[in-house]
């Protein structure tokens, strides 16, 4: 029987944005003791014909302020450096700016055709990335795949078990600081 795995990486413009911060920190060797990349807000926006320029995702952080995404950039912006400026939720020397910028369709799926690369070099040869319909869905706009669809079939042994793939596929996801949610069915 064919056994597929789904690797959903969540928010997935926002995690290869972190994910980039972080690796170029250590590949510069900056230690940073203040604010941990995950806390600083993270905004991304882009053009619309009708609207202007409007969010297209946003982080966890920049969520709590107040920020969603199909928002107008101003208000986003408004809320988030209103917050960041009073200071009330960082120290003065603890103060990350926060990040706003032009979201980058193009570099979010390649960065996802590599991670599929990866996963078919180290996991499975019988890598997909997920298709997304004309329309979104549940009515929440979906503006680019997040997922990566895997046959495993006849692989899973290799690795002990499918809770050893699992395993295998959260350690490759990790090495590049990127977070997943799996799971695996007929």
């Amino acid at each position: 029987m064919k056994r597929l795995l789904c690797i959903w990486l969540p928010n997935w413009p926002i995690q290869r944005l972190q994910s980039e911060l972080r690796q170029a920190a250590e590949r510069d060797s900056v230690h940073t003791d203040s604010v941990p990349i995950s806390e600083v807000p993270i905004v991304l926006w882009n053009e619309n014909s009708r609207r202007g320029r409007l969010v297209v995702a946003c982080c966890h952080a920049a969520s709590q302020l107040g920020v969603r995404v199909s928002m107008k950039l101003a208000e986003a912006v408004d809320l988030v450096r209103s917050s960041t400026n009073s200071g009330l939720r960082q120290s003065d020397s603890a103060r990350r700016p926060p990040l706003i910028q032009r979201h980058d369709k193009s570099l979010d799926q390649r960065s996802l055709e590599q991670i599929a690369v990866s996963v078919q070099r180290q996991i499975t040869p019988k890598v997909a990335l997920e298709e997304l319909a004309a329309k979104p869905w549940a009515g929440h706009p979906r503006h680019q795949c997040e997922s990566l669809l895997c046959d495993i079939s006849g692989v899973s042994h290799l690795f002990g078990d499918e809770s050893g793939l699992l395993v295998a596929v959260e350690a490759m996801l990790a090495a590049r600081h990127v977070r997943a949610r799996m799971a695996i069915a007929d």
